[in-house]
């Protein structure tokens, strides 16, 4: 009996969320550790939520810890930890001057039980600050289950200006318009992918997400109904965005041109 009760906790533990969502802030840091291949992923999920991810919750208020698999994309099976920060301010306080990752101070009072075991992960991974663009316009911020994460790649030339158009064009078209779902471009400041975009899906539930695309199904008339007002938008982004590096619009999918061709779906853990 006892093994039974064992089993269906563990279960429970990892399986998708469905009521814990993640407060998205205005910085995410994110480290995607190298798990070894061929593991028991049950229990690497099951010892990272039951010890590594309370031990990254000490550290108070300033900043949620959650984590992810991937489900659906380019990289299935994957996961990413992700640290949610308020403000900028906050996460400053948790990181030294230059350099990335958490500062040694941090690390020590989120204690050992915070280090991911080595018989799971062949290594710790890089850590990138993600800023969301032009945070002080945006009023709220969603709790979602799901981050449809798309990779997006900017002409060189025209990085200020594309900042300036979603700051000032994009986020206020896109944020808070679509039911269960808000767009937003978050700026790699600092890290191992600083430089780099990511145009996040920010799904608040897995029926949200099936509601636009059903498992095994392409996508529905209400997501077709929800794009169609921002078609001038997409078109102004082709002018920032690497050409080939974008769902064109020919194929007819709703969401062309905000989609990259490199993207992945991660689903909270809980």
């Amino acid at each position: 009996m006892k093994r039974v009760v064992l089993v269906l906790a563990l279960i429970l533990v990892v399986a998708p969320a469905s009521a814990q969502k993640v407060q998205l802030g205005e910085v995410l840091v994110v480290n995607t550790p190298a798990v070894k291949p061929g593991i028991d992923t049950g229990a690497f999920e099951a010892r990272v939520l039951s010890q590594t991810m309370p031990a990254w919750a000490s550290l108070g208020s300033d900043v949620e810890s959650h984590f992810f698999r991937a489900d659906r994309g380019k990289s299935m099976g994957s996961y990413w930890l992700v640290w949610s920060f308020p403000t900028a301010e906050a996460r400053a306080r948790s990181l030294p001057p230059s350099g990335s990752g958490f500062s040694s101070a941090t690390q020590q009072q989120a204690g050992e039980a915070a280090r991911l075991p080595e018989s799971f992960v062949s290594a710790a991974g890089g850590y990138t600050d993600y800023q969301l663009i032009g945070a002080d316009k945006i009023a709220a911020l969603p709790e979602v289950e799901l981050l449809g994460v798309h990779y997006i790649q900017i002409r060189p030339d025209k990085v200020e200006a594309f900042d300036a158009f979603v700051r000032d064009t994009v986020h206020p078209a896109l944020v808070g318009k679509i039911p269960g779902m808000d767009l937003l471009y978050y700026k790699g400041v600092r890290g191992e992918n600083a430089g780099s975009y990511l145009l996040i899906f920010a799904i608040e539930t897995h029926e949200d997400r099936a509601r636009y695309w059903p498992t095994g199904s392409s996508e529905t008339q209400t997501l077709k109904d929800a794009f169609a007002p921002l078609k001038p938008i997409a078109e102004a982004l082709k002018g920032y965005q690497v050409p080939g590096t974008y769902l064109e619009a020919d194929g007819g999918a709703a969401a062309a041109i905000f989609e990259s061709l490199e993207w992945t779906d991660f689903a909270i853990l809980k």
